[in-house]
């Protein structure tokens, strides 16, 4: 049996999320009690990825607009466009106006 370790001081030198905030965000689901921190550096660090992507991604549709400020409608379009955000359209739905809905 082969078990590996993470060296959880060494990955925390690349992390921006604070790990009490992670820990205590996982811990906030009613069916977790305890957190370890291989988990919390491990949950944090693929927060870190997922949201560097979805900014990457809104930044180039940014850019082929020929805009200068990310917006809102950026992101929307990114979750629309990007099938493995399609989860989040019930957060990040594209904005409609009343006309066209009616």
């Amino acid at each position: 049996m082969v078990t590996t370790t993470l060296d959880t001081s060494a990955a925390q030198g690349d992390l921006t999320l604070p790990l009490a905030r992670v820990r205590r965000l996982i811990k906030s689901e009613k069916d977790v009690d305890l957190v370890s921190a291989e988990a919390a550096v491990l949950v944090s660090k693929a927060t870190v990825l997922f949201l560097e992507k979805a900014a990457q991604l809104a930044s180039e549709k940014m850019s082929r607009n020929q805009k200068f400020t990310l917006t809102y409608e950026d992101l929307a379009a990114c979750v629309s466009e990007t099938k493995s955000f399609h989860f989040l359209q019930d957060v990040v739905p594209e904005k409609k106006r009343v006309g066209d809905l009616l």
